[in-house]
């Protein structure tokens, strides 16, 4: 799929076309998504018609959002498959960090994320979002990169590896939402679990977690425990 930047004033558009793969333009087609850069953040939108629907991470909101519903981790289901009940500097590598929906719970909960992203288009938005919330400061990072390289660069010991490969199964017979759409178009995800599993067993990690929906095949191997919600499930590998 391709993806277009707005050719912008006062705006790095050559560089940001370059970074991410994509092609400058002073009006993308119809229905193609575009990056632009407006009221101090990156941005992605789409020309539908008359249309024009706007993609983004906003982590600000999804912070205020979680701070009203005050996770407790001895009892909120990611928190507990993770192995997180509250330890402090406890760590957790997101190596499919999407838009960091699952990242900033587990921030909003107490826990240490880094993340990975290998799509440039995606790392972008996130970039330039978390440039917006600096008060995130030591609690979250992401890195560029596929997830067995981001987690070789990671020198502090991490508590549980966690990937969440759900925006590959969205049912092509309903719509799915927009930003939901764009991920699927434009993210990129490690599909060789092995690899992954490898790589987390060979730097000390004990516990690599898999989000699936609730009847849906195990992402890899049979996993020793599984959590299990309404609509999805945590499968639980351990070292």
């Amino acid at each position: 799929m391709a993806i277009f930047v707005l050719d912008q004033p006062d705006f790095p558009s050559s560089e940001v076309a370059q970074k991410v793969g994509g092609e400058l333009c002073v009006t993308p087609p119809d229905n193609a998504f575009f990056l632009c850069f407006e009221n101090h953040r990156l941005i992605a939108k789409q020309l539908d018609g008359r249309l024009v629907r706007t993609i983004a991470p906003d982590f600000s909101e999804e912070l205020r959002r979680l701070s009203i519903q005050k996770i407790n981790p001895k009892k909120d289901l990611l928190c507990r498959a993770l192995g997180f009940s509250g330890q402090s500097d406890y760590k957790i590598f997101d190596g499919t960090f999407g838009f960091g929906k699952d990242a900033l719970h587990m921030v909003s909960a107490g826990a240490q994320v880094i993340g990975s992203e290998l799509s440039p288009v995606v790392f972008a938005l996130i970039d330039s979002e978390l440039a917006r919330n600096a008060e995130l400061g030591e609690k979250l990072k992401v890195l560029f990169g596929d997830t067995v390289d981001s987690l070789s660069q990671v020198l502090s010991p991490i508590d549980v590896v966690y990937l969440d490969p759900m925006f590959e199964e969205v049912q092509k017979k309903s719509a799915p939402k927009k930003n939901l759409a764009f991920l699927r178009d434009y993210a990129v995800m490690d599909t060789d679990f092995e690899a992954i599993r490898e790589a987390s067993w060979s730097l000390g990690v004990k516990r690599l977690v898999v989000k699936r929906p609730l009847k849906s095949e195990h992402y890899g191997r049979k996993p020793q425990n599984m959590f299990r919600g309404k609509l999805i499930r945590y499968d639980v590998y351990l070292r």
